[in-house]
């Protein structure tokens, strides 16, 4: 009996899970694919940089 009541004292939903946290924003895309752009077109920056540190790079800079 104690089992059922601690379940009814739980919310149904939880705060800590989003649909969006899964779905990457419109600029996170967008970065991606510049990232990804980058990488192709150079490739002495294809052998210090992975797509997911120029991508952080970009970010970086567009908060600035």
């Amino acid at each position: 009996m104690k089992e059922a009541k601690e379940v009814k004292d739980k919310p149904d939903w939880d705060a800590s899970t989003t649909a969006t946290k899964n779905k990457a924003s419109a600029e996170d895309r967008m970065a991606s694919k510049i990232a990804a752009e980058v990488l192709k077109e150079n490739a002495k920056l294809r052998g210090v940089h992975s797509k997911e540190s120029i991508k952080a790079i970009l970010e970086k800079e567009a908060k600035r």
